[in-house]
């Protein structure tokens, strides 16, 4: 059955999430918190703090207590914000006999927004709570979930002595800090344990809660293997709970994408929508409006001229789409697509023959992998700034290369640019230098600004190339992401498909932009696109 899930229709959800924080019963520590007497009236007041509202939030009933997330919130020394308050009425929802009214729940944040905070405040607040719960934590891998706890939790709960006068002990916990057996302990005999997401570490376990952090850094492989060793842990427990967080993966794929495209997860998810992001991207100017929306952290937990500061730097490294992923919720499309959207490119096919060329365009080759092809492409822009790529010359083997790169070094008087670093092109680059062609070396920074120029400029609609170019258009509709250390680059589908021609390509408009100041002669271009 479907969750029942509300948008962005503000008052349907506002209205209608009012929370209350009962004391709890009996002596403890937990007792020493105060508890407005009206949670709807704060709730109400620490929404005028943000701009921000939920793309999708699951169902919350009225009265749905949030008391235990207040708790852990005071022991972190966190503020309950509205997007704290949002996390926890999912989380602690009550359905038909009191119990959890959603079992699998998806949430999705920018970074800075206090996302984890969330989780970790419930969790913490259950386990002072419920003597015996136990809470099970995950990231993309052991070492990175121990020092999550360490770094996130531990710091804040050691500060409690100097905000409170009372350390952690006095509220019942004890912080397990050796190597590999980093834990959370609490007198009540529940605890928080760090595993890495294997089977292994699941077996022989139980849980009453599993948190799954860092979901988008997750493969849909290991996710299947998480997903599948976790479920049983939960069965024997009376009121279980499996939450998956994180932030946009780097594609459309991994565990966070699959459960988040699952109708049936419950969810909180703050981010714009894929076309928003991407637009976004494409008009490459900082939208505030948008952002302020999105990003429940933006201007108070996050400084908006952090954030603005951020853009910019992201636009001049031309990785917009690191900035959407991170603050928009923004995940690239991967797939049948490939790295290169099939429907912007092929509106931006021209018909007939190529004009001539500009005196100096960019110029670039890229020699195939195993050296089975190369490609050499020129690329050049018109004095309205629209981009052309045209395909100098394709063909399977290099014995043809070094004469048609001399041959277009001479014409045009310009150097030859290459990929220096990860391509099979620098053997060529060695025999071009003693030959005295003029060449210019890429470097990976370079290239991974290059790649996300071009692909800026296909989305954008302002990148053209000619349709009977055919092997451009099946090497840049063959292209898929592959990812070097942090940066993302093109490489092909399959074997039958060539990446040549189109990295050429993003090198040669590179070259052309770094090289001519000013856009270059009129081509006398009809934009004729298909």
């Amino acid at each position: 059955m479907k969750t029942a899930l509300v948008t962005r229709e503000k008052d349907a959800f506002y209205q209608d999430a009012f929370f209350q924080t009962a004391r709890p019963s009996g002596p403890g520590p937990t007792a020493e918190f105060p508890t407005p007497d009206t949670t709807p009236l704060l709730y109400k007041k620490a929404r005028k703090k943000t701009k921000a509202i939920p793309r999708e939030i699951s169902k919350i009933p009225p009265g749905t207590d949030i008391h235990r997330a207040r708790i852990g919130h005071q022991l972190l020394g966190f503020e309950l914000t509205p997007q704290a308050m949002d996390v926890a009425g999912v989380l602690e929802a009550a359905g038909p006999g009191g119990k959890h009214l959603h079992f699998k729940v998806v949430i999705l944040e920018p970074r800075r927004s206090g996302k984890t905070t969330s989780i970790w405040a419930v969790a913490i607040g259950r386990c002072l709570t419920i003597p015996g719960y136990k809470v099970l934590y995950t990231a993309q891998d052991g070492t990175r979930a121990r020092e999550l706890l360490t770094r996130e939790v531990f710091p804040h709960l050691r500060a409690l002595q100097k905000r409170t006068g009372q350390g952690y002990d006095h509220y019942g916990m004890r912080l397990l800090k050796g190597v590999g057996a980093e834990q959370v302990v609490f007198d009540n005999e529940s605890f928080i344990t760090p595993i890495p997401p294997d089977a292994d570490s699941f077996r022989s376990k139980a849980a009453d809660l599993i948190i799954i952090d860092e979901a988008g850094t997750i493969t849909d492989e290991i996710g299947n293997i998480v997903i599948s060793a976790a479920m049983p842990l939960l069965d024997t427990r009376d009121d279980p709970q499996l939450v998956i967080t994180g932030t946009a993966a780097e594609t459309q794929t991994g565990l966070l994408w699959s459960e988040i495209q699952d109708p049936t997860n419950s969810r909180v998810i703050y981010a714009s929508s894929q076309d928003e992001a991407q637009a976004f991207i494409d008009a490459a100017e900082f939208n505030e409006e948008l952002i302020a929306r999105v990003h429940p952290g933006y201007g108070s937990l996050s400084s908006a001229k952090v954030i603005q500061t951020n853009f910019n730097w992201h636009k001049l490294k031309d990785e917009l789409e690191l900035f959407a992923r991170e603050y928009l919720g923004y995940f690239p499309e991967q797939g049948s697509n490939g790295a290169i959207p099939i429907a912007k490119w092929n509106a931006s096919g021209l018909d007939g023959p190529v004009p001539p060329r500009p005196a100096r365009p960019g110029l670039a080759f890229e020699v195939g992998t195993d050296q089975e092809d190369a490609a050499l492409v020129a690329a050049w822009r018109d004095p309205e700034g629209h981009a052309y790529i045209d395909l100098v010359w394709y063909a399977e083997g290099t014995n043809w290369l070094t004469s048609k790169v001399q041959a277009a070094a001479t014409k045009h008087r310009v150097p030859i640019h290459y990929d220096q670093v990860l391509s099979t092109s620098s053997d060529f680059a060695q025999l071009l230098t003693r030959l005295r062609t003029r060449i210019a070396p890429l470097g990976l920074q370079e290239v991974k600004a290059a790649t996300a120029r071009i692909r800026r400029e296909i989305g954008n609609g302002n990148l053209y190339h000619w349709k009977d170019q055919t092997k451009l258009t099946q090497s840049a509709l063959g292209a898929v992401w592959r990812n070097i250390g942090e940066s993302r680059l093109f490489g092909r589908s399959k074997a039958e498909h060539t990446a040549a021609p189109i990295v050429a390509a993003t090198l040669a408009l590179w070259a052309y932009d770094q090289t001519t100041r000013t856009p270059g002669t009129t081509t006398g271009i009809t934009h004729t696109k298909s």
